[in-house]
C-alpha cells in the first residue's frame, strides 16, 4: 500500500523559510556582537591591546597544552575508559579457543576455484579477464583466505 503525503510539499518550504529567518537572525546578532567589540576594542590604547591578545594567546596555549597534556598523567597504562552511552560488546576469543572462521569443505572450494581461474589464466584468456572486470582483489582476497585458513 503507497502512503503520500499531500502537504510534504508546502511543509520542506516552511522549514526552508524558518531556517533563512533563523540564519539571518542569528547573522545580525553576530555582526551587532562584532561591531560591539570593534568599539570597545578602538577605546583601547596600542599597548593595552598587544597586553591583551598577549594574555589571551597564553590562555588559548595554556588550555591547549592541558588539554594534550592531562591524559597521560590521569590514565594508568591498563586502563580503557569508554565514553558514557558506549558499552562493549565485543569479546576477544583467545586464538586457542576460537573456530575456524570457514570449514576444510570451504577452503576445498576456494581451491578448486582458484585452480580453475589459473586454468582459465593458461587457456582461455579473454575469459578469465572478463571474469575479474569489475572485481578487483579477488585474487588477493582468495589467496588471503587460503593463507588465513592454513595459519
Amino acid at each position: 500500500m503507497k502512503t503520500t503525503d499531500k502537504h510534504s510539499g508546502k511543509r520542506t518550504s516552511e522549514e526552508a523559510s524558518v531556517k533563512e529567518k533563523l540564519l539571518g537572525s542569528i547573522n545580525l546578532l553576530l555582526h551587532k556582537l562584532a561591531d560591539y567589540l570593534r568599539t570597545q576594542s578602538e577605546k583601547l590604547s596600542s599597548s593595552q591591546k598587544k597586553l591583551a591578545l598577549a594574555f589571551f594567546g597564553l590562555l588559548m596555549g595554556g588550555i591547549c597544552l592541558t588539554l594534550t597534556i592531562r591524559p597521560f598523567y590521569y590514565s594508568s597504562p591498563s586502563e580503557f575508559n569508554l565514553p558514557e552511552g558506549m558499552t562493549t560488546k565485543g569479546r576477544v576469543i583467545p586464538p586457542a579457543d576460537r573456530e575456524a572462521m570457514f570449514s576444510e569443505e570451504d577452503y576445498l572450494m576456494l581451491m578448486k576455484f582458484k585452480s580453475t581461474l589459473d586454468s582459465l589464466y593458461k587457456t582461455d584468456r579473454p575469459v578469465y579477464d572478463d571474469l575479474l572486470r569489475g572485481r578487483k582483489g579477488l585474487l588477493d582476497s582468495i589467496n588471503f583466505l587460503i593463507h588465513f585458513y592454513k595459519e
